[in-house]
């Protein structure tokens, strides 16, 4: 461990007296979330208009495709949750 990695411990276990840890595994259905077609098709208002029917096409083929193409879903649930300072760049390749 260098010295910018006890740092970052030091700052995590402060920042743990304000949002625990198991504060941050809970999640609960908003009594005002929205339909989830709702939020798709409010999306689709964004995107490219003739790729529409593909996006529509591929996300009932499965799970996978279904979460790759409605990330919005997600993001709308994290973002009533508890959280942290800390910023991840999660991304990724075939």
């Amino acid at each position: 461990m260098n010295e910018n990695d006890q740092g970052t411990e030091k700052e995590g276990k402060e920042f743990r007296k304000t949002v625990s840890r198991s504060d941050l595994g809970l999640w609960e259905v908003k009594k005002n979330r929205p339909v989830v077609k709702e939020l798709l098709v409010k999306q689709e208002e964004t995107r490219v208009p003739q790729l529409i029917p593909e996006r529509r096409k591929r996300m009932p083929v499965s799970p996978f495709t279904f979460f790759r193409g409605s990330a919005i879903l997600q993001a709308h649930d994290l973002a009533s949750m508890a959280g942290t300072w800390f910023r991840v760049q999660a991304c990724g390749g075939f």
